[in-house]
Order: structure tokens, then sequence, then C-alpha cells
């Protein structure tokens, strides 16, 4: 059994058909992985951010290793976020969406900066998942907080 379908099989079936040859656990690692890469890097601490995510639905460090390895060819490869972020949209609840958003923000400023092309990318992607601007900007205080209390001595 292959990877993509091992995790199809940990997760409920969905209403929305999911992009081709993905669950909605790729699905959220795919936009995921696009807010680390926004800055055309991945640094250490937006990578363990990603393995910490993974690690908490129940994903072993070596399978994490090799989802975050495809996310991350897929990112190359891809051309638009719309089969990601419509799915999203139109499959996730508003605490889920929110959640999501969280997420996003978490793997964004995993590194302590903001960068313009991150920020840019969080913007689009909280209007393409139907978030309104008030929770992009609280969610993004929220998160700046929680890692500022984190990193205090």
């Amino acid at each position: 059994m292959n990877l993509l379908q091992s995790l199809k099989n940990l997760l409920l079936p969905s209403a929305e058909p999911l992009p081709s040859g993905m669950d909605e656990l790729t699905v959220i690692l795919g936009l995921l992985v696009e807010a680390a890469m926004a800055d055309q890097q991945l640094d250490e601490l937006e990578r363990a951010t990603l393995l910490e995510w993974l690690a908490g639905r129940g994903i072993a460090r070596e399978e994490a290793e090799r989802l975050l390895h495809f996310a991350l060819a897929e990112q190359q490869e891809s051309t638009s976020l719309h089969p990601l972020t419509s799915w999203v949209a139109r499959n996730l609840d508003r605490p889920q969406r929110l959640d999501l958003l969280r997420q996003l923000w978490r793997v964004v400023l995993a590194d302590g900066k903001l960068d313009p092309w991150e920020e840019a990318l969080m913007r689009k992607l909280a209007d393409l998942i139907h978030m309104p601007h008030s929770a992009y900007i609280q969610t993004k205080l929220d998160v700046q907080q929680a890692l500022e209390r984190t990193t205090r001595p």
C-alpha cells in the first residue's frame, strides 16, 4: 500500500473530491509548505514546525520526513493554489479554517521574521479560504504573542 493510500485510510472521506492524488492531510500540508516557501527558503525552524504539525497528527518521524519531502517536491512543480484552497474553502468549516490559518502563521513566523512575500501570501491564502481580514490579523497577533512567550528567557 502506498504512502498516500495509507494516509487516505486514516481520514474520513470528504464531501468534495480532493485534488488528484491527494488526501486531506496532504492538501493542508501542501498549503503549509507553500507558506513556508513563500520567501524561497525553508529554514530549520520552519521545517521543525512542519514536522511537529505532522507528528501532532500521529505521523511517525520517518513517515513525516517522507511526506515533507513529497510536499516540497510538489510545491516546486505547482502552478496554482486554487485546487488546494478551493477544496479547503468548500470542505472545512470556519473553526477548521481558522485553525489552518493559525497553523499557517506558525509556519511563516517560526523563523522569527516576516518576509514581505510571506505576508502577501498569507493575505492571499486567507482570502482564498474565505477568512475575514479580522481573522487574518487576530491569528497573526495571537501566534506572534505565543511565539514571544516561548522565546523569552
